[in-house]
């Protein structure tokens, strides 16, 4: 009996918890120590070994962790950051944030994610270089990064992003929120030289609560990552109050409050476990999908591509340009089924509008995909009866559209 009839509604995702997380917590409780200490530590230590990096610093936000990042790479009001419009908005507030100037690019549609080709077109029309680095035209800004985002679970063309940023004398932050456990060939996402930004929000396919994870290969990064990641200082007050037993330590540079608790820490350590196995219930889920929706002729589906592990974060479809997407989001939810979008372009919010000159109308790839896209329920609790209770309400939707 799949979750639907169980519970009479099919929420689009909810977290995976069970009696070992709850055990986790009451072990931190018994050590009566709540805040950043020895079950982030092991935390960290388990995430390297799982994404095969060499460094990994938890934070209390995939947010905190591209803000970090970027305040790592000494980002500022003379830097130019490149990303797609097609995300969520913490991904483009982060940069802003740190003062430097998103420059959005359009996606390509074949993986959602931030098109190498337009990247190098707006370099070729907008920038010039002077001595090692390239600068804009008009405003002078120096072309400082890329934000790269693995939509859905599926990578970005990272290898070809790597290049272009060689070329140019750039960095590339990687936000994997969706991403964990994705693989290009063998290479997990997060085994990069590249900051590699992950999430633990709840409805992620691993959870602390809140979380987040950045991931290097790059060892002369960790200590700046981390003095941002807790006010500028220099000692964890665990390692001060615990192991030496002195208060003493230094603020070596602005930093922020992003530090992970130990009882976030343990959930994900439970949760880090059982990674590959929920992952595979999704790409089980996801492939019946794919199975039960190709014969719809209103439904479009976006196949992976071929050497590419993703983690399913998201399924989504997209619906023939005819079909009112929001009177099918809604008559779905009367049948008790949730869906989401993912996402509305960044461009269209208000702060964005009136702060930067973006338009309705500058990213053909990211406006049509939003138009017509659905990200439909897909989460380990699911069965395969649900996935042909999504199909058979679907199909009922649309022949009333």
């Amino acid at each position: 009996m799949g979750y639907f009839k169980k519970n009479g509604f099919l929420p689009f995702s909810e977290p995976f918890i069970g009696e070992e997380e709850l055990k986790a917590v009451k072990r931190v409780f018994k050590r009566n120590w709540f805040t950043t200490g020895p079950e982030v530590n092991e935390f960290e230590k388990e995430f390297a070994a799982y994404t095969n990096s060499k460094i990994a610093i938890a934070v209390n936000s995939a947010t905190a962790a591209l803000h970090i990042s970027l305040a790592s790479l000494k980002t500022g009001d003379k830097d130019d950051i490149m990303a797609p419009p097609f995300t969520f908005v913490s991904t483009i507030n982060t940069i802003v944030e740190t003062g430097a100037y998103p420059v959005l690019i359009d996606i390509d549609t074949d993986d959602y994610g931030i098109s190498p080709d337009k990247i190098e077109e707006e370099i070729d029309k907008n920038y010039i270089k002077k001595g090692e680095f390239f600068y804009h035209k008009k405003r002078r800004n120096r072309l400082k990064g890329i934000i790269a985002v693995h939509y859905g679970g599926q990578p970005a063309k990272i290898d070809k992003l790597n290049e272009i940023a060689k070329k140019h004398n750039m960095k590339i932050i990687e936000d994997a929120a969706h991403a964990i456990g994705s693989k290009i060939g063998d290479k997990k996402i997060g085994d990069s030289d590249n900051f590699v930004c992950f999430s633990f929000y709840s409805n992620k396919n691993m959870t602390t609560g809140e979380g987040g994870m950045v991931t290097t290969n790059n060892s002369n990064m960790e200590k700046i990552l981390r003095m941002y990641s807790l006010h500028g200082i220099d000692k964890q007050a665990y390692s001060r109050l615990k192991r030496e037993g002195l208060p003493y330590y230094d603020v070596k540079l602005l930093g922020f409050k992003y530090n992970m608790m130990d009882m976030s820490a343990a959930i994900g350590r439970e949760q880090l476990k059982k990674i590959e196995k929920l992952n595979e219930k999704r790409d089980v889920l996801a492939r019946l999908y794919e199975k039960s929706l190709s014969e719809i002729e209103e439904i479009r589906i976006t196949h992976l591509k071929k050497n590419i592990r993703s983690s399913r974060h998201l399924f989504t479809i997209r619906l023939d340009k005819r079909i009112n997407r929001d009177s099918f989001i809604k008559k779905l939810l009367k049948k008790k089924i949730q869906t989401s979008i993912h996402f509305i372009p960044v461009h269209y919010f208000s702060y964005y509008k009136k702060r930067f000159p973006y338009k309705k109308g500058d990213f053909k790839n990211t406006e049509d995909i939003f138009d017509t896209i659905v990200s439909l329920p897909i989460f380990p609790s699911m069965e395969e009866d649900d996935v042909k209770t999504v199909t058979y309400y679907i199909k009922e939707v649309l022949t009333k559209l």
